[in-house]
This record gives C-alpha cells, structure tokens and sequence, in this order.
C-alpha cells in the first residue's frame, strides 16, 4: 500500500513540477521563435502594407467590403394560406 502513494506523490510531484517549469519557461521560448520566424523573406501578415503595393504621396482610394444581392426574385414566391375547417 505505501508503495502506491509514493508512485502517485511522485507522479503528482512531476505534473506540478512541469507545469511550473513550462510556466516560466513558455514565455521566452515563444519570444526566441517569433524571432526566429521574423527573418527575410517570411510571412508577416501584421506587418504594414504586406497585400498592398506602396502609394503614393496625395493618392486617395476608398476600400469598401463587397454587397451581397438580395433580391425579391431570390426569396420565392408568397403564398397565403387559409385554414379550411
């Protein structure tokens, strides 16, 4: 029977003990990989002007999101309905 609790008190001493160290450990592994990621000639979709070319000085464009169609003829037809008794 001890047996058993020491496996578990060291199965539960290494959860905790992991979990901690991947507490403090995480933050600055995901910093050197963002870094690591950041170089020349890789994605940064939050970098500025990434999709759009450059413009120029006085240059005015309007972005506006496409209009979806609704039209009555898409809708079908309405029919009234009475009750028969």
């Amino acid at each position: 029977m001890p047996r058993i609790l020491i496996v578990l008190l060291v199965i539960f001493g290494v959860y905790v003990g992991l979990r901690y160290l991947f507490r403090l450990a995480l933050p600055f592994l995901m910093r050197y990989w963002i870094k690591k990621m950041g170089g020349p000639g890789n994605f940064n979709p939050f970098q500025p002007n990434h999709f759009n070319p450059p413009k120029k000085e006085g240059e005015v464009t309007i972005e506006t999101k496409p209009r979806k169609n609704k039209s009555k003829s898409q809708e079908g037809e309405y029919t009234d309905f009475e009750e028969i008794k």
